[in-house]
């Protein structure tokens, strides 16, 4: 063993390499920041997080008519924000125990693009016009459903033949 160690700084000594300093950690593993620090931390995360958060409900919400229905977006918004909130509570204190952001997984969107082509599933043109909001809302929310429903529907499928194959 120390002859790798002592073949390898020869190497590095002969390329010109200057061995590295040794790390100075500022906080150790059961350390804690200063509060300050930590809150400037936190509200630099959840600036991080908030785009992911926002992207996927916004996304869905063209796809489902409901581009121009603002109390349709607000309500998807604080339902993920409630989902994302209580699922990191979770997975923080009883779950995995790593500081992670549980949210919506982007991966679910090309299907509900792809669903929403099907010329049944289209959005009408004259959609903001021709109804008032609250049947907009009612036509959006059932396309919502069908949308859950059919990734719902995936998940398990694919669920099932990841088990029928292991």
């Amino acid at each position: 063993m120390s002859e790798t160690i002592s073949t390898s700084q020869a190497d590095d000594d002969e390329r010109g390499i200057k061995p590295s300093h040794k790390s100075r950690l500022i906080y150790g593993i059961d350390d804690s920041p200063p509060i300050h620090l930590t809150l400037l931390f936190g509200l630099q995360q959840l600036i991080v997080c908030l785009g992911g958060i926002y992207t996927v409900p916004l996304a869905v919400a063209d796809k489902i008519c409901a581009e121009f229905n603002a109390e349709l977006k607000v309500q998807m918004f604080s339902s993920m924000l409630v989902v994302v909130g209580l699922s990191s509570i979770v997975m923080t204190s009883i779950g995995i125990r790593l500081p992670i952001i549980q949210g919506a997984s982007p991966s679910f969107l090309p299907p509900v693009i792809a669903f929403m082509q099907l010329e049944e599933w289209r959005c009408p043109d004259n959609f903001t016009q021709a109804l008032t909001l609250e049947e907009q809302t009612e036509v959006s929310i059932v396309r919502l459903r069908e949308v859950i429903n059919s990734s719902h529907q995936v998940n398990i499928s694919a669920s099932n033949k990841t088990c029928a194959i292991s």
